[in-house]
């Protein structure tokens, strides 16, 4: 008998320009044992906040947006992506062969996923990982896709270049009606939360 696998997901983007390089699928997952300072998606800390989705209906709705969208790859963020690390290995098993390009947020440094087998394993599948917790003291906007200076970007396949346009643009904001509720994705200089 096959064993179901889920994800706890707090929300999906299925085509984004500001959660990596060129057109992704973004996809944050609920819960986070980190729980950063001043956590731009501190809503996402309780796995229970997150919607449970089989991880063959999440593969097969991002194949439908690789197919639409044309996306070249995923950006994985949360929550803490690899604190569910079973099940997005599992997840990036069913997608290895529709050649996307995977990004990986996480409040842990590489280090210490290293240390860490069911972590580690994950890392096969990724192509560039952001790793270290916000901190919001050493806040840093100068840098794409990282939010403090203690982060760091590690380009762990040949898939990206440090070197090219995309990684040398300037942080973005990119704002996405859903239903009755407008999100902002990427990287706000001014802090949401406090805008009424």
């Amino acid at each position: 008998m096959v064993r179901t696998v889920n994800l706890y997901i707090g929300d999906i983007v299925e085509n984004t320009v500001v959660e990596g390089p060129f057109d992704r699928f973004a996809l944050w997952v609920s819960g986070c044992s980190i729980q950063c300072i001043d956590c731009c998606n501190e809503h996402l800390f309780k796995k229970s906040s997150g919607k449970k989705i089989n991880i063959k209906d999440l593969s097969d709705l991002i194949t439908k947006s690789q197919e639409k969208n044309k996306i070249e790859g995923i950006s994985l963020l949360g929550g803490e992506p690899l604190d569910q690390a079973e099940e997005l290995y599992q997840l990036l098993s069913l997608l290895k062969s529709r050649n996307l390009g995977i990004m990986l947020y996480s409040g842990y440094y590489l280090e210490q996923i290293n240390k860490k087998a069911s972590q580690k394993k994950v890392l096969k599948f990724v192509d560039l990982l952001v790793d270290g917790p916000y901190l919001p003291e050493q806040r840093d906007m100068t840098r794409r896709w990282i939010g403090s200076k203690n982060q760091n970007m590690h380009f762990l396949s040949n898939r990206y270049n440090k070197n090219s346009k995309e990684f040398t643009k300037r942080n973005q904001v990119e704002l996405v009606l859903k239903k009755s509720s407008l999100e902002a994705h990427g990287y706000p200089v001014l802090n949401l939360k406090k805008v009424k």
